[in-house]
């Protein structure tokens, strides 16, 4: 794992974990279940699952910094629409969770975090398929969560995901030359992605202010995945992906699922076809 400690300077943080939390919590939403994960003595993630049916596949969701259990809550009802369960992890400092947000924490977290989540899981009885979804900042969380886990998954969704980080950094308004910092201090993102082979989605707005396509076609190329799709969304930018793509954004996900599960192969629709014509 990479020293990502220079990435822990007060104005790299300061522009990396900004969010515009509200104060006041909304209600817990009917088929959702607040977890508390500790990832190290006295520190604490306030996390959240979203339930959808004991089999249906499990989305480990790596948010944005902005994203919170509230904020997530309509998405988190789509994803329930279309038979998906959810469970959405925090960081430090964010929301309820205890700590200060560090990005050298990120990745120690994400892998404290992993085996508690899977215990958590078999003691609801869920036993869908596993995969892991990152966005934006939690892109980095999900590859190096499922680099290191990789028999635990199926597959990988990636949002808004970062290339490089003293690039996204800059983007934000940080000045990288002043600070020193380079991509050797990073996360090596390109590396990472180079070595999973699990299928693999990944989503980018075209109005990215951010992070441009061409990163995102470089993540594109350098997966390893056998299996990959990529979709830019005409008119998306870093956080709206989701509100633009609408029903047809948690398709995509569904499909993606579904196919990697055995649920959309050509024998299984013809089977089900067949037995339609004899009824």
């Amino acid at each position: 794992m990479q020293n990502t400690q220079k990435f822990d300077q007060k104005e790299i943080i300061e522009l990396l974990f900004s969010t515009n939390q509200t104060t006041s919590p909304e209600a817990l939403p009917e088929n959702a279940e607040d977890v508390n994960i500790e990832v190290e003595n006295e520190i604490t993630l306030a996390c959240r699952f979203y339930y959808s049916d004991d089999k249906a596949p499990i989305i480990l969701y790596f948010p944005a910094a902005v994203d919170t259990p509230d904020s997530f809550s309509q998405r988190a009802e789509m994803f329930h629409k279309f038979g998906m369960n959810v469970f959405f992890v925090t960081y430090r400092g964010q929301g309820k969770s205890q700590g200060m947000p560090a990005y050298s924490s990120l990745l120690q977290d994400g892998l404290a975090l992993f085996p508690k989540v899977k215990k958590f899981l078999a003691d609801k009885n869920c036993s869908g398929a596993l995969f892991v979804m990152g966005r934006s900042i939690g892109s980095i969380v999900a590859v190096e969560t499922i680099s290191q886990n990789n028999d635990d998954f199926k597959g990988m969704i990636i949002e808004s995901g970062i290339c490089s980080t003293p690039s996204y950094i800059a983007a934000l308004g940080a000045n990288i030359e002043q600070l020193g910092v380079s991509e050797e201090d990073g996360f090596d993102m390109l590396t990472k992605v180079e070595g999973i082979e699990l299928p693999t989605l990944i989503f980018h707005g075209a109005a990215d202010p951010f992070i441009p396509v061409v990163q995102a076609e470089r993540i594109q190329s350098y997966s390893g995945a056998r299996s990959k799709q990529f979709f830019i969304i005409p008119g998306g930018t870093h956080d709206n992906l989701a509100k633009i793509g609408g029903d047809l954004y948690f398709q995509t996900i569904k499909q993606f699922t579904d196919t990697i599960c055995g649920v959309n192969t050509w024998r299984k629709r013809r089977k089900k076809q067949k037995s339609a014509g004899k009824e």
